[in-house]
């Protein structure tokens, strides 16, 4: 309800429909790009918390499950939330279109009454109000999701042998900001019990964690993937010290072989210098003695 006509609306009043229904055709373009904004930072959220259960489970293979559990959780929850968001924009889109171009004043005709009945505009808000509640339930649930993976994190921190990937002071910050998140769901649910109370409490907490808690994580997260980059697999560096001990044995039996190395070779491996210019002088040698 956006008039404030609160008894009216209860009781379906067409005039209070039709005046919010105007209201929400001029907030419509902000809705639909906050709507968007939402969808698409899903999408980049899911990336860090993917690369966080990729890195780890590189040094705890001994914990997959719970490195799975959190790549298949923030899959979920992104996929839902851009869903989600997407099939309400274009939900909203039509229900607008109706509300412009379709009769929703006469569905009863009675040639003795042609008084509107109005039944078109109450359907339409009822129709509203149901999309509205599963948006809603939907928008909780992304805070719950969240929590849990906060939490799995927050394990597989503890769990470490070595804390080479992410602190554990990390690990502490993750946990108290998934009692937000949780805290947050609560509140987000409640609304349907008492609105007015709830919504307040879900509004401040939501901005507390989206513009205050959530960054510090994100930026906190990223100075400690870029300090510890991941360790180079061993089989290659071994491939390379044989590759590297091949080369020094060549050049202690061959004696056609220079010490030289070229300027775009720092490998280890030698470079042969015009062998045969080396045996015609080898030879030329020879017949002088």
């Amino acid at each position: 309800m956006i008039s404030g006509n609160r008894e009216s609306f209860l009781d379906l009043d067409p005039d209070v429909i039709a005046e919010e229904w105007e209201i929400r055709r001029d907030m419509r373009p902000l809705e639909t790009a906050a709507g968007l904004l939402n969808a698409v930072s899903w999408v980049v959220l899911c990336i860090p918390l993917l690369k966080v259960a990729w890195r780890m489970s590189h040094e705890q293979t001994n914990l997959m499950g719970l490195h799975v559990s959190i790549a298949v959780l923030a899959l979920s929850a992104t996929n839902m939330e851009f869903l989600s968001h997407v099939m309400f924009i274009g939900a909203m889109t039509a229900m607008e279109w109706l509300s412009t171009d379709f009769n929703l004043d006469q569905w009863l005709y009675d040639s003795s009454n042609r008084n509107p009945d109005d039944i078109g505009w109450r359907s339409l808000e009822v129709t509203y109000i149901a999309l509205r509640g599963t948006h809603l339930w939907v928008d909780a649930i992304e805070h719950l999701f969240l929590a849990f993976i906060l939490i799995l994190i927050f394990f597989a921190i503890q769990r470490q042998d070595s804390k080479t990937i992410l602190s554990m002071p990390f690990g502490t910050y993750s946990l108290v900001l998934s009692f937000i998140c949780f805290v947050d769901f609560c509140f987000e649910v409640l609304r349907f019990v008492s609105w007015r109370t709830f919504a307040r409490a879900a509004f401040g907490i939501s901005i507390l964690g989206r513009l205050i808690l959530w960054p510090i994580w994100l930026i906190w997260l990223g100075r400690q993937l870029n300090r510890r980059p991941l360790a180079r697999v061993p089989t290659v560096e071994m491939s390379y010290g044989g590759q590297q001990a091949a080369g020094s044995q060549s050049m202690e039996t061959n004696p056609f072989v220079t010490d030289e190395v070229d300027d775009e070779d720092k490998t280890g491996f030698v470079v042969d210098v015009d062998n045969s210019a080396k045996k015609k002088a080898l030879e030329s040698e020879k017949v002088l003695l």
